[in-house]
């Protein structure tokens, strides 16, 4: 207190000058600090001021400031080209900045709707620069000049133009060129690999008189050998070829008959058949070429990897109808393949419309007898799209004959509603048989044909149906039995609980749109490899996925053995879908592996709630009207 008392004014004032200006100073110091520190790079800043400028010089700095990692500073003057409708300076932009940088800034957190707005207009600008038909067409002229620049220069504008400059090359080929410029054009086209290859094979053909020889003569030089020797073979021995394509095809083949050319067509389409069955249906994207209306040219769609396998196919087959005399057998190939790709293409396919142009098509070389042969032959092999096709032919016939076989054996349309793996396949079958009977009793007759009961069955099956897919469950211990019913209720199936192996054998019996067997592995009527057996011999067992859950109460051996099935090759003839073991499952991610696997396998779309309500009413109404004894 004293202290204060009589100590000098300036020291007290001295004191609190320290106390007040000390904490200033070091705020003014950090305030510098940091101000510093967020002090624009000296080249950040001198790449803006390069921007500041525009036009070319904004691309090319927006192009260093992603190389230096100026993130921000990048996407704020990416943002000024969104300003532009000028799709020659967006077109430039693009090219001078470079499609490597501009994805590696779209995925950065700091982009923004601007940018990105930018980024999507200068793509676009650049895209339809590069396909300008003018340009294309420029290129490929010249192309016929002797001048290096000229033709390098050429040469970068078509590898640019993508599936435009394909379209153009293939009809320029096809449409004639010299040979030193047709040399030079196969050369680019061979480096866009098979897109370029398929382009020019449209064209050989399904291309006009005038068009298909120039087209052969090129896919001759740049197909693979098997593939050049199929198109030249259907060429040699067409009835519609033109004296120009017999004499190009000739020289490759060194066959004389057409007889033997149908033989080795109708082996390679059996080959090819079988790959389309055994692709794995997947969203892979691919490019299918179709011929434009005047039969000059081509154009770019785009599809999957299981609709091309099913295209290629159809395009042997085609290959094959050009002969004179084929046999019943290979009539019947190439009209089923036709079908296949037809449903494969559109799952409503078949209205009078496209029924008639088919029929159109192929005229004499089928009937009743053929269509019921075919139904029995794809069966046999697994080809569900083709025999939904042939079901859909075969009902416009509306006669009799459909439901007789030979003797006492069934009719192959009644074995279809029988014991198809495929519930659409059966229940398509059924429809159509329950029409027949429906329509003879309308003009008084009853009709008793082999089989009848058993499609009776299929037509209860098809009543019974819910809204809703099916999976069978194999479970005594009641809360776990709880548990695994939520969880394949979360995933969309109506849940059928048994409890023995026994139960579930006649559950899969009898049908419906069943989707998967979850079982546990320890069971007491039966071993885990005994219930893949015993399901996989039943018709509608046979593509159902079996998933057995194991947890602690498991014996490890019991739980090796049901691993053992997982790798087991004993029904893969069918293509059966595989068997999974996998921990008690917690949740619908448990089911991924297998429900990905059948979608793998699958051809054709699952029955829909739409399917599903129609064949409920088609067998509710059969079953009402129609008597039927076996």
């Amino acid at each position: 207190m004293w202290f204060r008392r009589f100590a000098p004014t300036w020291l007290l004032t001295g004191l609190s000058l320290t106390v007040l200006i000390a904490p200033n100073l070091a705020a003014q110091t950090e305030t510098e600090t940091a101000a510093e520190s967020v002090k624009p790079d000296e080249l950040v800043r001198q790449i803006e001021t390069q921007a500041a400028q525009g036009g070319a010089n904004l691309a090319e700095a927006i192009a260093k400031l992603v190389r230096v990692g100026a993130w921000s500073e990048a996407v704020r003057w990416t943002e000024k080209l969104a300003e532009s409708e000028d799709t020659s300076v967006l077109a430039d932009a693009a090219r001078r900045i470079g499609p490597d940088v501009l994805l590696r800034l779209s995925l950065r957190e700091e982009m923004t709707e601007p940018a990105r707005t930018a980024i999507t207009k200068m793509s676009d600008a650049l895209k339809k620069q590069n396909q300008s038909r003018p340009k294309l067409v420029a290129a490929i002229a010249d192309l016929a000049g002797d001048s290096v620049d000229q033709n390098l220069a050429a040469n970068r504008t078509l590898l640019r133009g993508g599936e435009a400059a394909i379209a153009e090359m293939a009809g320029a080929i096809g449409g004639g060129l010299p040979p030193a410029q047709l040399s030079k054009v196969l050369g680019v086209l061979k480096t866009f690999g098979p897109e370029g290859i398929n382009a020019l094979g449209e064209l050989a053909l399904y291309g006009s008189d005038q068009v298909r020889a120039n087209a052969l003569v090129a896919f001759q030089s740049i197909a693979e050998q098997e593939r050049s020797l199929v198109w030249s073979l259907g060429a040699q021995f067409a009835s519609n070829a033109t004296p120009a394509e017999k004499r190009v095809a000739s020289r490759l083949t060194g066959v004389s008959s057409p007889a033997e050319a149908a033989d080795y067509l109708a082996d390679r389409l059996a080959q090819q058949r079988a790959n389309a069955r055994e692709t794995n249906n997947s969203q892979t994207g691919v490019t299918v070429w179709s011929i434009n209306e005047d039969r000059t040219g081509v154009t770019a769609v785009r599809s999957t990897e299981l609709y091309d396998a099913y295209r290629q196919a159809y395009d042997i087959a085609q290959q094959l109808r050009r002969l004179p005399n084929l046999t019943p057998t290979a009539s019947r190939s190439v009209f089923s393949t036709d079908l296949a790709l037809r449903v494969m293409a559109d799952l409503d396919w078949g209205d009078q419309d496209q029924l008639d142009r088919f029929s159109k098509t192929y005229g004499s070389r089928f009937n009743t007898e053929s269509l019921l042969t075919a139904v029995n032959e794809n069966r046999e092999l697994g080809d569900t799209p083709a025999i939904i096709g042939l079901i859909r032919v075969l009902e416009t016939m509306a006669t009799e004959e459909l439901l007789y076989g030979i003797g006492a054996q069934r009719s192959p349309l009644v074995q279809a509603a029988i014991d198809s793996v495929s519930p659409r396949v059966r229940y398509e079958a059924a429809s159509v048989v329950a029409d027949l009977i429906d329509a003879a009793k309308a003009e008084g007759k009853t009709l008793h044909f082999p089989g009848s009961s058993e499609v009776r069955r299929t037509l209860s099956e098809m009543a019974s149906l819910s809204d809703q897919p099916s999976a069978i469950l194999i479970e005594t211990r009641p809360e776990i039995a709880v548990s695994q019913e939520t969880i394949l209720g979360d995933l969309g199936y109506g849940v059928q609980l048994a409890t023995s192996v026994n139960e579930a054998e006649r559950m899969v019996a009898q049908g419906g749109d069943l989707r998967m067997v979850v079982s546990k592995i320890q069971l007491s009527d039966a071993t885990a490899v005994e219930l893949v057996d015993r399901i996989r011999r039943l018709p509608r067992g046979r593509q159902v996925p079996i998933v057995f859950y194991s947890d602690d109460s498991v014996h490890p051996d019991a739980i090796a053995s049901a691993e053992l099935e997982t790798r087991s090759m004993r029904w893969d003839r069918d293509r059966s879908p595989a068997v999974f073991v996998v921990p008690l499952p917690g949740g619908t991610s448990a089911f991924a592996d297998a429900i990905a696997e059948v979608e793998s396998k699958r051809r054709l779309p699952a029955l829909s709630i739409g399917d599903r309500s129609r064949f409920r009413k088609v067998a509710q109404t059969a079953l009402q009207s129609v008597s039927m004894r076996p």
